[in-house]
C-alpha cells in the first residue's frame, strides 16, 4: 500500500513545476533596461526547479516500486494463505521488478 502512495506522490511531484508555468515575457516591463536579465535568471531558476522535481519524482517512484516487487517476494514466501503456482507467481513478478529496477541503472544525477 506504501508504495502505491509513493508512486502516486511521484506523479504529483512530476507536475508540480506546470501549476506555476514558465516565466513568460508579457510578466515583465519591458520598458526597464534590466528585463532581459530577470527574465533569464526567472527561466533558469524554473529550469533548475523542474529537473529537481524530476529527480526527486524519479527517487520516490523507484522506491514506491521497490516497496512493492519487495511486498511480493515477502508473500511468496507464505505457505498458509497462497497456493504453490500464486507464490510461483508472486515471486517471479516481484523478482522481475527488482531486478528490472536494479538494471535500469539508477541514474539521478542532478546536473547544474
Amino acid at each position: 500500500m506504501i508504495g502505491v502512495i509513493l508512486i502516486l506522490v511521484a506523479g504529483f511531484l512530476s507536475v508540480l513545476p506546470d501549476f506555476s508555468g514558465a516565466p513568460a515575457t508579457v510578466d515583465y516591463d519591458t520598458s526597464n533596461t534590466g528585463w532581459q536579465d530577470d527574465f533569464n535568471e526567472d527561466t533558469e531558476a524554473h529550469n533548475d526547479f523542474v529537473r529537481i522535481m524530476d529527480t526527486l519524482a524519479t527517487m520516490v517512484g523507484m522506491a514506491g516500486v521497490g516497496l512493492i516487487g519487495y511486498a511480493f517476494v515477502r508473500e511468496a514466501y507464505d505457505e498458509d494463505t497462497t497456493t504453490p503456482g500464486l507464490r510461483i507467481t508472486l515471486l517471479l513478478l516481484g523478482s522481475i521488478m527488482l531486478l528490472q529496477m536494479i538494471g535500469s541503472g539508477f541514474n539521478l544525477s542532478i546536473t547544474l
